[in-house]
């Protein structure tokens, strides 16, 4: 989340050393492309799109408290950020992430927000170095021959160094 949060903010910091008045679609894109992320969102203050990359180029965030667009609405009114759980976005029927950042004008004044969307499949590719599997196989200074990795809940074996025994009870080791 907070690489993510970082992407956001850079986002940010493009468009306004770029201007906003001149921004295109292409513009957006090539910036998603250098961040890695699948869209980008310019908004003004009131929670329309400026400027996109995404096929949802008029979109307006929701007044609904009960609609998902709406949790976007607190950026708007000045939380500085937001961070949402990966889910099936209902716009474009596909599963996504996004995170948005609040951008102010030289007067410290609300002036938008700069929101990303990410695909979650980018995440997990970002996240597989630092899974129990891929850590155990690398480290090897400082450990004994074997090292493992217990599940508290289930007190099953998650990953070894090589002993096997993935998933089963801790009891079969002894």
């Amino acid at each position: 989340d907070n690489y993510y949060l970082v992407q956001c903010s850079f986002a940010s910091t493009l468009i306004d050393n770029d201007g906003v008045d001149n921004l295109t679609s292409k513009d957006m894109q090539r910036y998603a492309d250098a961040l890695k992320v699948k869209y980008i969102y310019l908004f003004d203050r009131n929670g329309s799109v400026i400027v996109t990359n995404s096929p949802f180029d008029s979109f307006k965030i929701s007044d609904d408290p009960t609609h998902y667009s709406n949790q976007f609405r607190r950026v708007l009114e000045g939380l500085e950020h937001i961070v949402l759980s990966p889910l099936k976005d209902e716009w474009q029927d596909e599963y996504i992430q996004y995170v948005a950042v609040n951008r102010r004008d030289e007067n410290n004044r609300n002036d938008g927000m700069v929101l990303i969307g990410i695909d979650p499949a980018l995440r997990d590719r970002l996240l597989s170095p630092l899974s129990v599997d891929t850590v155990l196989e690398n480290l090897v200074i400082g450990l004994p021959d074997e090292a493992l990795a217990v599940n508290k809940e289930t007190m099953k074996i998650a990953a070894t160094t090589g002993l096997g025994y993935k998933g089963s009870p801790i009891e079969d080791l002894g």
